[in-house]
């Protein structure tokens, strides 16, 4: 084990340096290990992990760490330690990238702690205390490449251990696509979020993760790779057991009625076209309801057939008399293949007007 330690471990001597922990022996394949004191070096969840645990222990030490990315690499910093007053600088072939406190970077933030996209080349890590502050400290750089992949539509579960840290998930969209972000269980911990980034890098959303919480952003407007990372709080302690699910959801696609709209008084032929193919078996003219706002009264469905090959869905209603209405589909009767509901669970409406003269409605008809 000493002979493997000796292929990629150098032991170099600044004018001020810490004591780091014992090596373990596994490598990121992206990283080139130049010049570290005694450093640890560990694997989880995501292989392509840089950990480092580390001890500033006298005044105006410094922990130098020098590496080589060979390719060009998104990472992000976790901190899995609470302190602002020891810092993090990363430098590279331009010069100064980051500089941060331990407390500010435990997690993704566009404003103050984005993913880093790093060329390939030479890095140096620098951690110092402020105000010669002195004390432990542990990070993780993460290459968000080697995220694990998940299968949406598959509940899968995790655990953040220690509970300050950040995991990472990837899955592939093709654009236009819309999904359903649910949380199904966290522990019941405080300060969790959890944050979905575009194949670019930029943050689709960030919230918290607690409870039964679920995002539903917009349908997703770039093809590619989108990355979900799980963070934790950084002032947790212990473990946190998590289970979530990424649901990809059929969406309405096109409709032939705009929203707030007025049409004359005549039998209305709807049409909708679905991103995805329905399951037959629960469609229903009951989950097609159309509503006189003013009175209340529900218009009856003359007809409902669905063509699977080009997703479109025809429903046809007597003549409409003057008023205001709103087409709702329940997504009880609109679910794909694999039994999601349309919208992730959302009802699809949109409201609009009748006028006997053809001369408009009021706005208030609107959505």
């Amino acid at each position: 084990m000493a002979r493997d330690r000796q292929q990629f471990l150098s032991r170099s001597w600044p004018s001020r340096t810490a004591r780091l922990n014992e090596p373990r022996l596994l490598r990121p394949p992206q990283f080139d290990l130049k010049h570290l004191n005694r450093v640890l070096l560990s694997g989880d969840i995501n292989p392509a992990v840089l950990a480092i645990n580390g001890e500033i222990t006298a005044p105006g030490e410094q922990d130098h760490i020098a590496f080589t990315l060979r390719q060009p690499t998104r990472v992000v910093f976790d901190s899995l330690t609470n302190r602002s007053d020891i810092s993090w600088q990363l430098d590279g072939p331009s010069g100064q990238i980051s500089h941060q406190s331990f407390s500010s970077s435990g997690s993704v933030n566009p404003g103050t702690n984005p993913p880093i996209d790093l060329a390939a080349g030479d890095y140096s890590l620098t951690v110092d205390g402020t105000m010669d502050a002195t004390g432990s400290y542990a990070f993780r750089l993460l290459d968000l490449s080697s995220a694990t992949s998940i299968e949406p539509g598959t509940p899968m579960s995790g655990q953040l251990s220690p509970g300050t840290e950040t995991d990472a998930y990837k899955f592939d969209v093709v654009e236009g696509e819309r999904f359903f972000f649910e949380v199904e269980s966290n522990n019941n911990a405080d300060g969790i979020t959890w944050c979905l980034l575009d194949p670019s890098g930029n943050q689709v959303f960030q919230s918290g993760f607690v409870g039964s919480a679920s995002e539903y952003p917009p349908a997703l407007i770039y093809s590619g790779t989108y990355t979900l990372l799980i963070e934790g709080a950084i002032s947790a302690s212990g473990t946190v057991d998590y289970s979530v699910n990424v649901q990809p959801t059929q969406e309405v696609l096109f409709h032939t009625i705009a929203p707030g709209a007025v049409l004359p008084e005549q039998a209305l032929d709807f049409r909708a076209t679905f991103s995805e193919a329905l399951d037959p078996n629960y469609l229903s003219s009951s989950n097609v309801v159309l509503v006189n706002t003013v009175t209340g009264a529900q218009v009856a469905v003359n007809s409902l057939s669905y063509d699977n090959t080009t997703r479109q869905l025809h429903v046809l209603f007597p003549v409409l008399n003057e008023g205001a209405y709103q087409l709702s589909l329940l997504n009880a009767g609109f679910r794909d293949l694999a039994g999601n509901r349309l919208n992730g669970g959302a009802d699809f409406a949109v409201s609009f007007g009748v006028d006997a003269s053809d001369k408009g409605i009021p706005n208030a008809i609107g959505e």
